[in-house]
């Protein structure tokens, strides 16, 4: 049977979205012995490992998948066309051949249609790069890096996961955890789309409530089920009963109301998950509540 992909966004950065992954992931493989394999879809900024401390890298592949021009020097008549015709500003004026920006360049070739010198070439370079590695705790964690400045981020999100799969397979896990990246745009769609179960996180407050609603919106356009978490939800008990009256309104699953507290920070600085760090804390005790909830729910258990 192929495992079950559960992934965990949020509209917006900074409400805990990693630290509850790690922690489920923690929960699920070390608590309740369920073999699963973890994938870093945060290709822009990934730090999933970082809360397994030390760990193994096991492997890594260099990805190629963008594309970019290249002046050939001896061929360029410094004409000027090309810099007309790019859209994205990758070319400017200089001597004796045109300034490029590799970071700007989409690679659409548009500039080498309009050379009449022939002296533009197009070639795909490296967009990044997967890493696979084994925490101290024997958990797997696929990472996608993209290269600063680089694009195609939802492609390398789909080769993080399809290794995620790979080494599923591998190890008889029965569960990948997809920790996705922040906000909707396209490694998002490339975390959720597919996946049978949607944790999203959010936080009471109206900006973390309107990014919540868009994250709602993919989801329901791609069918994916899912639920809630709010964090940090005592901070404003009175938005949070919002974001509750709206969930019920909408007919989403809250699956927790975590609380504020420092032990989530003391243990990020331990290099520990909230579960491994202080196991009898308020928020260790909640999240394990949300983990049951979410194996009782895909029949994990």
């Amino acid at each position: 049977m192929p495992a079950v992909e559960i992934a965990i966004a949020s509209g917006k950065g900074g409400v805990g979205k990693t630290t509850l992954s790690s922690s489920l992931i923690y929960y699920f493989f070390v608590e309740c012995g369920v073999n699963l394999v973890g994938v870093d879809a945060d290709v822009d900024a990934p730090n999933l490992d970082i809360y397994f401390g030390e760990s193994e890298v096991i492997y890594e592949r260099t990805i190629k998948s963008s594309r970019k021009a290249f002046i050939d020097k001896e061929k360029c008549s410094n004409c000027g066309l090309c810099i007309e015709t790019c859209k994205f500003n990758a070319l400017e004026h200089s001597s004796p051949t045109p300034k490029f920006n590799v970071h700007l360049c989409e690679g659409c070739g548009a500039c080498r249609v309009v050379c009449p010198n022939n002296a533009i070439d197009i070639k795909i370079v490296e967009t990044g790069k997967l890493l696979v590695r084994r925490s101290k705790h024997g958990i797997y964690i696929i990472t996608g890096e993209l290269r600063v400045g680089e694009h195609n981020s939802g492609n390398l999100v789909n080769l993080a996961r399809a290794l995620g799969r790979e080494y599923a397979y591998k190890t008889n896990s029965k569960l990948i955890v997809i920790d996705a990246a922040p906000g909707i745009g396209c490694p998002v769609v490339s975390s959720i789309t597919g996946t049978h179960y949607l944790i999203a996180v959010t936080e009471p407050s109206p900006f973390a409530l309107d990014n919540l609603d868009r994250l709602v919106k993919v989801a329901e356009h791609f069918k994916v089920q899912m639920g809630v978490v709010i964090n940090k939800y005592d901070i404003s008990t009175s938005f949070t009963d919002k974001v509750k009256y709206w969930l019920k309104e909408k007919g989403i699953d809250l699956l927790g109301l975590i609380p504020y507290d420092r032990v989530v920070v003391n243990a990020l600085s331990h290099l520990k998950t909230v579960l491994e760090f202080d196991g009898d804390s308020r928020v260790a005790k909640v999240i394990r509540d949300i983990g049951s909830k979410v194996m009782s729910t895909l029949n994990l258990g």
